[in-house]
């Protein structure tokens, strides 16, 4: 079963089975773990960082903002990261309509 959970701790070496084991992963790896950080430093995502004496930059175009108005627009990790409108919206939507009555009441 794939999981995030190499990508996010950068220990994709030792879990080949679950993220693979080409370039990509060590790049999803270090994008993902530093998206993490950035996130729970700043509540921004979005990123920058020196690697190898280069500028590496992990952002979304548009960036992903925090204060998108009520929209659903959550930033997907990728090889090529992008921020999705509203995905699952046909779903969420149809069970809105369920009435939700609180166990116990």
């Amino acid at each position: 079963m794939p999981s995030t959970l190499p990508f996010l701790f950068e220990n994709v070496a030792v879990a080949t089975a679950w993220s693979g084991t080409g370039p990509e992963a060590y790049w999803m790896a270090e994008q993902m773990s530093q998206s993490y950080i950035a996130f729970a430093r700043t509540g921004n995502p979005n990123t920058t960082k020196l690697r190898g004496g280069r500028l590496m930059i992990w952002r979304t175009d548009p960036p992903w903002s925090f204060d998108n108005h009520g929209l659903r627009q959550p930033m997907v990790l990728d090889n090529e990261s992008k921020v999705l409108d509203d995905p699952r919206s046909e779903p969420r939507k149809m069970f809105a309509q369920v009435p939700y009555q609180n166990p116990g009441t």
